[in-house]
C-alpha cells in the first residue's frame, strides 16, 4: 500500500504492506516529524506526527514505540526505506528520499544486504 509522508518539505511517498511496519519506518525517517496518509481515500488508515501521537500508537498497536521498533525486522524496514519517492523535484533542503538510501546503506554496511 502506498502512503503520503506528511511533512513540511516536500511531497514523498513510502510503500509497504503492513500499516504497522511503515509507520516505524516512517517515525525512523522523519525522528517523529512526520505523519502518514493512505493515496487512497477508502483507507482509513492514518498517522499523525509522533511528535503529537505517541499515544496514538501504543493505542493503534498495543505496544509502546520502543517495543516496536525493537522487534521490527530490519530485512522489512530496508525494503520499505527503498520504496521512498519524492513526487516532484527536491525543492527543500530537507532530503526524505536521499536520508531513506543513507538508512538503508547504513543497514547493508551492518551486513543485512
Amino acid at each position: 500500500m502506498k502512503y503520503e509522508i506528511i511533512n513540511p518539505s516536500d511531497e514523498a511517498t513510502i510503500e509497504g504492506e503492513s500499516f504497522r511496519e511503515v509507520c516505524i519506518a516512517t517515525i525512523i525517517l522523519g525522528e517523529g516529524k512526520y505523519g502518514l496518509e493512505p493515496e487512497s481515500k477508502d483507507i482509513k488508515f492514518h498517522m499523525p506526527p509522533v511528535i503529537f501521537a505517541k499515544e496514538w500508537f501504543e493505542k493503534t498497536f498495543s505496544q509502546t514505540l520502543s517495543e516496536a521498533i525493537r522487534e521490527i525486522n530490519i530485512f522489512d524496514l530496508k525494503r520499505i526505506f527503498k520504496t521512498v519517492r519524492l513526487v516532484n523535484e527536491r525543492t527543500s533542503l530537507n532530503d526524505i528520499e536521499g536520508y531513506a538510501k543513507i538508512l538503508v546503506s547504513e543497514i547493508e554496511d551492518r551486513g543485512h544486504a
